[in-house]
């Protein structure tokens, strides 16, 4: 999914836990590409606090971040939200693809 930019949110429109709110890895967890940072820098502080109120994320919000993937975009919500100070922040532990499973007995 790395090479096609738009599949996230394409899958996130196919299917997503109840709630649940996307973000795009360049265009939300990523500042403006520059001589150097790699291909998806650290995003401003400031600028990524005001994407995260926008979308109804604030100091007091439990995220439980998650992907479909391998859960590095997962993991860098939830390091750049502590990197932020917001201590309640959580990965779901096997994504999407674990929550959906049904619960073995």
């Amino acid at each position: 999914m790395q090479d096609e930019p738009e599949s996230g949110h394409e899958a996130y429109g196919w299917q997503h836990i109840p709630s649940a709110i996307y973000l795009d890895l360049s265009q939300d967890l990523s500042g403006p590409i520059a001589e150097h940072g790699g291909r998806h820098p650290l995003p401003d502080a400031e600028v990524f606090a005001e994407r995260l109120a926008r979308v109804g994320i604030h100091s007091d919000t439990q995220v439980i971040a998650y992907d479909t993937e391998d859960g590095m975009n997962a993991s860098r919500l939830w390091w750049m939200l502590r990197w932020l100070g917001h201590e309640k922040a959580a990965v779901l532990d096997g994504g999407l693809s674990a929550w959906k499973k049904p619960d073995s007995v």
